[in-house]
This record gives structure tokens, C-alpha cells and sequence, in this order.
């Protein structure tokens, strides 16, 4: 039987002296194959520490002695199929090592020598995001569009008072309506309205209430959402809304409830997030060849699945910016903000809000930071252990433990949010299958309610904001208001629905905004390990999904033993 050195060697490089042959003390090798922290990347890291005696002791000792810091690289080649092969890169810290003068031994941990040895350090750094990209303004209202209004009048009878709201709908035919939404067939909706009853047997509410629509004389649909076509060339949509203002009379139950047409001012000193994140990216001097996101639109590749997150994405998250909060609450500031000092690490942490999470990948010599939904890592089917060697990996290996507990529920909140689509949202889980108490999802930095902001001048001005919006062309960019809301993209109505409904905890939840359905669970069965034969010149693809008798896997972490020729896999299922 060959021994190690026979099959493998290794050279250290200290960046000074040049390459040099070492010797470690091993019978085998081992490397593991695990996800790195919070990404959805696999990192291969040598699971086994080096110890090296003699001359190579006498090599690190004296790297180490003469006090430089410079980190020593290590490559390990594998021959195989009749040539040497990189088989691992690493690093090794002269500093952090375990030195035995008396039998002139060191023994080291090895570090990856990847592109996350530098992305860990680097996303730290914290820099002014405002001095990347170019300031742009945001349009609020189409240009072109009128404000138009009409008012409505009721008298209707009622056994008794009562305090609910009732919208005058004698415009169109109709009595009262409880309902503040837009209307759906003319876009108009209320913006003010009085109410009080009149004594009498039976008694008489009267109500009066002023409806807006947004309205635009164009051949083809205007540019932006939620425009309804109700003659001809003839297109209208709801106006943006602050939050409304309730008070109350003593006389006959009177109410009065009012809200203000959002500033049509245009917003300044925003940034495309693309151009920011691709100018970050760059500064970093991480070596990464490209970023790429089909989520929100940065350097597309279309390697994204078919589905509901993504279509949402496409529709709602293709020009995407970036804000200084305080711009957002003091927009109609003489000044703009000039700072916001963030982070890579900071900024991507926020993300997790929205089920989106990254990854650096290195496909083919380019290295990419990528950033997508969570259904993006979904890996593809690899190999089939039901079927490989007739299946004998797998006998007696069905058994399985949980490995992820249920709570009772999941909150969704912005860093600060006012406006009811905006505020917390919860997903709830079965009672009876719930393990834990409930878990909280608060983004620390995130702001995304631009009618809330806008109308509380006391907001905070701590943060980031970002705003959805629609190319109109000629450089120009208009707020998106899907759900006749500023900005409702990113309203909790809508994401919720269509970026949490993947991998949740359990398919029977419910949660408090509407059309809620789990389209998916995340793989929670831990399958007892399986050992397989793997040879030199087998490949092996983390990323993809392992076939046993449970179903396709996906690798919690493998470990390779060049002793035994084997590959160990831990699936979740």
C-alpha cells in the first residue's frame, strides 16, 4: 500500500524564499466540505492539522524568528491518472502554531487559501457608500398625470349610531362602504371625509366624502404600476396617501378622517444599488472577477429558477435604490446626506429580511459574489446513491433525527415602519407541532415605508432605506406603488406572500396578510452519515443533492478520508 508521500506532496511558499518541498508527519488526509456562516456557499477547509519535524521545523521556526507576518501557503497535489493534481490550497499561520523545540516539531491547523480568507476580512471594512455611484432623483408622479377629484354625498338611515367609518359611494351607484382601499374599477380613493348622525327614528347618517385618482391621457399604458384603462386613451391609478389623521366630535357620533397627497416632489440623492454593490464589490480587492444578481438585477445571468419569488423580483426589484435614510425622512431638505459608513457584512446581514442570501463561487476560474432568493440554492440532482453500485451505500442507512426545531411563529419587521402594509407581519405555525417560542426577524438598518417616513418628520434618522422603482427612460426613475402604495414592493402585503412562502418550517401556517400559502419547507431530517468509495479522480459537488431512500438530500457537510478512500456525507432531508 503507497504511503501518503507516495501519492501526495507538498510545497510551502513564504512569499520570500520561494516554493519549498515539505514533509508532514500523516498517514492520511482529510478535508471537509461544510457551509460557510450565513452564506449559501460551500467552503472546503483540511479538517486534519500538519505537524512537520526536522528541516521543515527548522523552515517554519525560522520564518517565525525572524518576525515577519507574512503567511506561508501551502499546496498539496494529488497524483493521479498519471499526473500531479492540485488536490487543496491552504494557508499556514506561522504564528499560530504549535512549536516543540526539545523534539523540533510544529504542528499546525491549515487555512482554506480561498477567496473567503480576504471576503471575511474585507466585508468588515466599513466605507462611505454615498461616495459610490452616481445621485439620482426619484419621481414620485408620472409627468404628464393630473390630480382629479370628485365628491360624494350620502344620507342613509340606521337603526342606531355606531363609530365605524362609512365612505360616501353615491358617485357610482352605492350607499356607504367601510373600505379606505382604492376602488378597483376607477382607481379613486378617499383622501377625506366627514360623518355625523342625525337624530330621528330611524337615525340619518350623513357623510360626505373627496375621492383622487392619479390620471394620464396615453395611447399606450403609462409607465409605472397599478394603471387602470377606463376609456380609450384614458389611464388612472391611486394617488400615494399619508397615514390618515382620525378625530372625533361629541355631537351625533360625528368623524372626521383626512390624509394628505404625498409630496410630489421628486426624491433626492439616491444611488442604483447595482452600481453601488458593483463599485463596493471592486474596492474590496478580493479578487472577485464579477457580482451577479438575477434578484435585483446586477449583471443577470438567468441561471435563476422559474417562480414565484423571481417573477416577483422581475416585476418589482430590476431598478432598485439606495438611500441615506435621512434623506427619505427630510426629503424636502435644501441638503443631502454625504455619509453613510457601512459595510459589506452590514449590508448583506440586512438582506436576510427579504430570504435573499450569497455566496462566492468560483465556476470554470471565475469568481463571482452572487446575491439571490433563498429558492436560488436549491441545488440540482447529483449523485444517486439508490442506484450506484446497486444501492449498497445505503442499506440499513433510512434513520434520520430532526435537526431543525419549529417555533410558533415568525415576525417580519423593518428597522421602522408606520404604515399598516409596512408594520410587523407574522407567519404562525400548528400549536401541536411547535418547538420553540417564537422566532423574531427584525432588520436592524432597512426602512422601506416611504409614506411613513415621509410623514413623520421625528422618524429616525439612523440607516438605509430602499426604494423600488420603474425605468421611465432618459435616466429617469418613478417610484413603484404596486398595491396603490410608495414603494409597495416592499411592503410586508406583498413580500411576505411572495419571498417567505419557501422554506419554512412547516406547509399548514397561516399568516396575517392576504394570500399567504407555503409553497415549500426546508429539508429538517438529518440523515444518520453514509460512507461511499471515492477515488482520486472522483469529482464531488457539494452544492448538489444526494438520492437515498429518503429522498433527494442536500449536504449538510462531507468529509474525504485519502486513507480509507472514502467520502463521508451528512444529508438533511
Amino acid at each position: 500500500m503507497p504511503s501518503l508521500l507516495d501519492i501526495f506532496r507538498f510545497t510551502a511558499d513564504d512569499g520570500i524564499s520561494g516554493a519549498t518541498t515539505v514533509t508532514p508527519i500523516a498517514s492520511g488526509l482529510r478535508r471537509v466540505w461544510a457551509r460557510e456562516g450565513d452564506t449559501r456557499s460551500y467552503r472546503v477547509k483540511l479538517a486534519n492539522k500538519l505537524k512537520f519535524r526536522k528541516e521543515d521545523y527548522t523552515y517554519f521556526r525560522t520564518i517565525y524568528d525572524a518576525g515577519e507576518c507574512n503567511e506561508v501557503t501551502l499546496l498539496i497535489e494529488n497524483y493521479c491518472g498519471g499526473a500531479w493534481v492540485t488536490w487543496h490550497e491552504g494557508v499556514i499561520p506561522i504564528y499560530n502554531g504549535d512549536y516543540n523545540a526539545s523534539r523540533c516539531t510544529v504542528e499546525f491547523e491549515i487555512k482554506p487559501n480561498d477567496v473567503y480568507e480576504c471576503a471575511n476580512k474585507a466585508f468588515d471594512v466599513r466605507e462611505n457608500w454615498l461616495d459610490y455611484a452616481t445621485a439620482t432623483d426619484i419621481k414620485t408622479n408620472l409627468v404628464g398625470a393630473t390630480i382629479e377629484t370628485i365628491i360624494c354625498d350620502s344620507a342613509e338611515t340606521f337603526a342606531a349610531i355606531d363609530l365605524d367609518l362609512h365612505f360616501s359611494e353615491t358617485c357610482w351607484g352605492g350607499t356607504v362602504t367601510s373600505n379606505q382601499d382604492p376602488r378597483t374599477d376607477n382607481a379613486y380613493r378617499p383622501i377625506s371625509h366627514y360623518q355625523f348622525f342625525q337624530a330621528g327614528i330611524p337615525w340619518t347618517l350623513i357623510a360626505k366624502t373627496t375621492y383622487a385618482r392619479e390620471k394620464i391621457i396615453s395611447a399606450s399604458p403609462p409607465l409605472g404600476i397599478g394603471w387602470i384603462n377606463i376609456s380609450g386613451t384614458t389611464w388612472v391609478r391611486p394617488v400615494n396617501i399619508s397615514f390618515p389623521v382620525i378625530t372625533y366630535s361629541d355631537n351625533s357620533a360625528g368623524i372626521t378622517w383626512e390624509t394628505q397627497i404625498l409630496n410630489s416632489a421628486p426624491i433626492s440623492n439616491g444611488r442604483k444599488l447595482s452600481d453601488v454593490l458593483i463599485a463596493v464589490t471592486t474596492a474590496l480587492n478580493c479578487d472577485f472577477d464579477s457580482i451577479v444578481s438575477n434578484f435585483f438585477n446586477i449583471n443577470p445571468d438567468a441561471t435563476n429558477p422559474t417562480n414565484d419569488a423571481y417573477d416577483y423580483a422581475a416585476a418589482n426589484f430590476a431598478d432598485v435604490f439606495f438611500f441615506q435614510k435621512s434623506d427619505i425622512v427630510r426629503a424636502s431638505a435644501s441638503n443631502d446626506a454625504t455619509r453613510f459608513t457601512f459595510s459589506m457584512k452590514e449590508f448583506l446581514n440586512e438582506l436576510k429580511i427579504l430570504n435573499v442570501f450569497w455566496s462566492i463561487t468560483n465556476v470554470a476560474g471565475v469568481k463571482t459574489l452572487r446575491i439571490e432568493h433563498w429558492t436560488y440554492w436549491n441545488g440540482a440532482n447529483g449523485t444517486n446513491l439508490v442506484t450506484l453500485d446497486g444501492g449498497k451505500y445505503i442499506v440499513g442507512k433510512d434513520d434520520f433525527k430532526t435537526d431543525a426545531e419549529v417555533p410558533n411563529f415568525e415576525s417580519f419587521a423593518y428597522q421602522e415602519s408606520y404604515r399598516p402594509k409596512f408594520t410587523t407581519k407574522r407567519i404562525t405555525y400548528p400549536a401541536a407541532c411547535a418547538t420553540t417560542q417564537g422566532d423574531e426577524r427584525t432588520a436592524s438598518q432597512l426602512s422601506t415605508d416611504f409614506g411613513g417616513l415621509i410623514e413623520n418628520p421625528d422618524a429616525g434618522l439612523e440607516g438605509f432605506f430602499l426604494m423600488a422603482t420603474v425605468d421611465i427612460g432618459g435616466g429617469e426613475y418613478l417610484i413603484n406603488t404596486l398595491g396603490g402604495e410608495a414603494n409597495g414592493a416592499f411592503a410586508w402585503e406583498n413580500v411576505l406572500p411572495a419571498l417567505w412562502a419557501d422554506g419554512r418550517f412547516h406547509l399548514d401556517a397561516t399568516a396575517n396578510v392576504p394570500g399567504y400559502v407555503v409553497n415549500s419547507v426546508r429539508k429538517a431530517r438529518e440523515q444518520v452519515p453514509i460512507t461511499i468509495q471515492f477515488c482520486c479522480d472522483d469529482t464531488f459537488e457539494p452544492s448538489e443533492l444526494v438520492n437515498t431512500q429518503l429522498g433527494w438530500g442536500e449536504v449538510k457537510s462531507a468529509e474525504e478520508n485519502t486513507e480509507t478512500a472514502t467520502l463521508k456525507l451528512s444529508l438533511l432531508q
